[in-house]
């Protein structure tokens, strides 16, 4: 039996119809105004939009290690909440994935915990230490997607050219996370935490880069600085790309009602200025993409006082509909643009098949539904997350998933979809 999404809207552009989709097996069969239903599972879709499943470059699922804060089995239920399909997953483990055998030992918890594709980021240093790199062919063939000390920034020069000759060696790309600790060492909010802590790091990197023709990714983007520098190194025609949180597009330091650990990343918010340079640089695909940097901490530790609170937001639920929200119903950003933020580059980053927005038969039935006219309060209890820490909260949202499909089978719905 197949699964037919009837009278759906697809993202086509100058099309403003309804259409039926069938899936059968893992793929997309056939589209057409209407379709025979008889012996399918019809899902109404009653003119909700299907897409692409949502790709996720960067999130946290805490285990081993952590999982007080979260679990490959919850973290990839929110996933699935949040219309992902697929989530790479950063090596903020204990212990980290630094060898391959560390790197088997995740993929057979996720084997049989996940709800939805997981891939993996392996250590770029032993241990997180940022002192000796790694064996990127072996981490490559145990199945990494790529590498990073995400959580700190490799400060020793001499450490991350050997990561990055490794990489190029081992064709696999280099996850940044771009942080200067000198310059931020002791901060917590803007204020203390100088834009040149990210900058500078990023323009000693992209340096290395030059030398070793490594790919290069940026995590969490904070800067219009930051963007320059990326507008030039892909203008000198290396291999470089980048991303934005959802945060760090719609959330400003002038936002801020309280200082309170809550509001606590990193690289921390920005002054409304930055917000605008990091909207104009993903209109403008310097920013190739957005990750949620889902970062998921237990209640208790969010209270702490801000200066021993743990830095990060949980974000994969309530992605899409922040960003729809604030950036596209207010015109700052294109749906489309939105759209292959989330399900193109990812993919083409990631080396897989991208999918046209629009979608075809023989696309893969790795789907989201999406509601654009579904408004709703972001609460605490509303999160399948275990981590509750998002400055969200109390936010009226428009815009939600409402059924997420991997290979053909329906992984998550709304409880109340179809009422």
């Amino acid at each position: 039996m197949g699964i037919l999404f009837s009278q759906v809207k697809l993202a086509r552009p100058e099309q403003n119809r309804c259409w039926d989709v069938l899936i059968i097996g893992r793929e997309i069969v056939a589209i057409a105004p209407q379709l025979q239903a008889e012996g399918q599972l019809v899902i109404p879709g009653n003119g909700r939009l299907l897409v692409p499943g949502f790709v996720d470059l960067h999130c946290h699922l805490r285990e081993p290690g952590f999982e007080n804060k979260e679990t490959i089995a919850s973290g990839t239920r929110a996933a699935a909440k949040g219309g992902f399909t697929t989530v790479c997953a950063m090596p903020n483990t204990a212990p980290p994935p630094d060898t391959p055998e560390r790197l088997h030992a995740i993929a057979e918890r996720i084997a049989k915990s996940a709800v939805i594709p997981v891939k993996l980021v392996a250590a770029a240093t032993i241990g997180r230490a940022g002192r000796e790199a790694t064996d990127a062919g072996a981490l490559k063939a145990a199945g990494a997607v790529a590498l990073s000390d995400d959580g700190s920034g490799i400060q020793d020069r001499t450490v991350l050219s050997a990561v990055l000759s490794r990489c190029a060696a081992a064709g696999l790309p280099y996850f940044s996370h771009c942080e200067d600790e000198s310059l931020s060492a002791g901060g917590i909010f803007h204020d203390s935490w100088p834009i040149a802590a990210e900058t500078t790091a990023l323009a000693r990197e992209l340096s290395v880069v030059k030398e070793t023709g490594a790919a290069y990714h940026l995590c969490h983007t904070s800067s219009g600085e930051s963007v320059s520098l990326l507008e030039e190194a892909k203008s000198l025609g290396l291999a470089v790309t980048a991303e934005v949180t959802p945060h760090h597009l719609v959330l400003a330091t002038e936002d801020i009602p309280d200082w309170t650990g809550l509001y606590k990343v990193n690289p921390p918010l920005r002054p409304r200025a930055e917000v605008e340079a990091l909207i104009a640089g993903l209109n403008r695909e310097i920013i190739d993409c957005i990750a949620t940097d889902h970062a998921p901490h237990t209640a208790a530790e969010k209270a702490l006082p801000a200066d021993e609170a743990p830095f990060g937001f949980s974000g994969l639920e309530v992605a899409f509909a922040a960003l729809y929200t604030k950036l596209v119903k207010k015109g700052r950003l294109r749906m489309e643009r939105l759209l292959s933020a989330l399900c193109r580059e990812p993919r083409r980053m990631l080396g897989q098949y991208c999918p046209e927005l629009g979608l075809k038969p023989g696309d893969p039935a790795d789907l989201t539904l999406l509601d654009l006219d579904k408004t709703q309060v972001v609460t605490a209890e509303s999160l399948v997350s275990q981590g509750k820490n998002t400055p969200f909260i109390g936010h009226i949202l428009t815009g939600w998933p409402q059924l997420t499909m991997v290979n053909g089978e329906i992984i998550w719905s709304d409880k109340e979809f179809g009422r």
